[in-house]
């Protein structure tokens, strides 16, 4: 997938992997990312808090509760 972007384009891409919306793979784009994506590349003006909050929110609301391995990674190991 990667290989047939513009140089722009797949540095904004990663920005969202490692930053915005952190995953474990980087093989594929999901629906929310590649809309994203393509909203940053058009100049779309984005609350970037607001992706990062939702993202936590999720994350959050998978929740543990028997100390099992979580459901999703630590997205935001610094926070």
């Amino acid at each position: 997938m990667r290989e047939d972007m513009k140089v722009k384009v797949q540095l904004v891409l990663l920005f969202i992997y490692y930053n915005l919306l952190p995953r474990s793979h980087l093989l594929d784009a999901s629906m929310n990312i590649a809309g994203l994506l393509y909203m940053v590349t058009c100049g779309t003006h984005i609350d970037i808090a607001r992706v990062i909050s939702n993202e936590m929110k999720v994350i959050a609301c998978s929740g543990v509760t028997d100390f099992s391995r979580p459901k999703c990674p630590l997205a935001y190991p610094a926070l």
